[in-house]
């Protein structure tokens, strides 16, 4: 929907700024050097250009007046451009004033230009770098969308807004240093930037935030763009985020692994668009909607780990385009893959056939896989969903989705209920360990578990 309405903008832009507008009090005349102008009262304005010069130089004066503008449309798709010179008299470029220069490499902006209009340099696939003046207020939508060849640009402090998918598709830009003052970014400002590897904000903007890299807004509770260019395979979105924006990992090609935490309610369209190595994706329960194309081009996701129950995913609103999330392995009342995790028990690794999950904090294991190489021994009753484990003189009685625990004929609240996932029992790890008499230690550093007999 966001891109939809930006192309409609776009189309609706190009026409106004290719019809003729009645009502124009100033006088249009053409210069023999090809350049096509509005006279102003004191002043002079750039509206076209028909002549088929590669390195351009736009006159300071035209008719004893200054030029002071490059309206809308002035170069559009003037293909054999390949440089230009603006006078420094200019403060304003126009809406798609320089669309589809598509050999256009280099461009000086003067110090007094004030605002780069919408789809001023679409399509500008030669650019290599931008400087922009301190004193540009305003970076329009689209602005530098599809430049791919632009491998930086200077966001001076003037800049207070940067417009809708602004640098989309700018896939050859590396980094993006954002200033003190700014007070708005657009949807997908940033989208399939794939070489950025991180974005960086003055500590002092009181707007937004940047975090190992990734943008967020001040209060981070919004996750705004991951850089697509990170080397990162796994990443987990920080408590007290509530919303995935627009974009927010399109093009992520890096990432295999993504853990979302508790409390996020929305994940916007094509969130995750083209993340073509995600694997695994944790999804809590708070989610309760899922927009379009949020995982289209996610061929490879296979695993959905979604703290809830099955029912409450049917509940979820998920839009169409997402294919990849519809056929992949749902784990229901899970916060995590686990895979990560290592267990030795008696100092001896475990390999599980389903992983250790974190489920509301606590580490929940295959039952048997965990205790019988300890000597314990089970016993599953199917009517009854119930576990027995005895070891030791001890029995902890455990039911599928119980609150309690039977230890020793005594009632006790369990902090995780044990669950099955993928047909295999899962308990509270530490809970049965401990009150079988066995010992758990825990390395943070290396995720590893380490459970041992007395």
């Amino acid at each position: 929907m966001h891109i939809f309405k930006g192309i409609v903008a776009m189309l609706i832009c190009i026409a106004m700024a290719l019809a003729v507008v009645p009502g124009l009090t100033v006088t249009a005349e053409t210069a023999a050097d090809g350049f096509n102008y509005q006279v102003h009262d004191d002043h002079v304005e750039i509206t076209g250009y028909t002549g088929s010069a590669a390195e351009l130089v736009i006159p300071d004066e035209i008719n004893g007046l200054p030029v002071t503008g490059i309206t809308k449309s002035a170069f559009y798709q003037c293909t054999s451009l390949t440089s230009i010179n603006i006078p420094s008299g200019v403060t304003s470029i126009g809406d798609l004033a320089f669309y589809h220069c598509t050999s256009l490499t280099s461009i000086n902006i003067p110090s007094g230009v004030t605002s780069i209009g919408d789809w001023a340099f679409v399509g500008c696939t030669s650019l290599i770098s931008v400087n922009l003046p301190d004193g540009v207020m305003s970076i329009g939508d689209w602005a530098f969308y599809g430049c791919t060849s632009l491998t930086s640009i200077n966001i001076p402090e003037s800049v207070l807004s940067i417009g809708d998918l602004a640098f989309a598709g700018c896939t050859s830009l590396t980094g993006i240093n954002l200033p003190a003052g700014i007070t708005s970014i657009g949807d997908a400002a940033f989208a399939g930037c794939i070489s950025i590897t991180e974005f960086e904000i003055s500590e002092y903007n009181t707007n937004y935030r940047c975090i190992d890299g990734a943008l967020y807004n001040k209060s981070v509770t919004e996750l705004i763009q991951y850089p697509p260019g990170s080397e990162k395979t796994s990443f987990t979105v920080p408590d007290g985020v509530v919303s995935i924006a627009y974009t927010a990992f399109r093009g992520c090609t890096g990432l295999e692994h993504i853990s979302i935490p508790n409390g996020v309610t929305f994940i916007d369209d094509r969130a995750f668009t083209d993340c073509t190595s995600l694997i695994s994706i944790s999804i809590p329960s708070s989610v309760t909607k899922i927009d379009s194309d949020a995982f289209y081009g996610c061929a490879k996701l296979t695993d959905v780990y979604y703290g809830g129950s099955e029912a409450a995913w049917s509940n979820i609103y998920i839009c169409g385009g997402n294919y990849h999330l519809d056929n992949a392995a749902i784990h229901y009342n899970s916060t995590g893959r686990g895979s990560d995790i290592s267990v030795l028990v008696n100092n001896s690794p475990i390999t599980f056939d389903v992983p250790p999950q974190i489920i509301d904090g606590a580490t929940m294991l295959p039952v048997r896989q965990a205790l019988e190489p300890l000597g314990a021994q089970l016993a599953w009753n199917g009517e009854t969903q119930t576990v027995t484990v005895n070891a030791a003189g001890k029995t902890v009685v455990l039911t599928v989705g119980a609150d309690t625990a039977v230890v020793n004929g005594e009632e006790k609240t369990l902090p995780v209920p044990a669950m099955i996932i993928d047909g295999r029992t899962l308990v509270p790890l530490r809970f049965v360990s401990e009150q079988l008499g066995f010992a758990v230690d825990w390395n943070s550093e290396t995720n590893t578990v380490y459970i041992t007999a007395p």
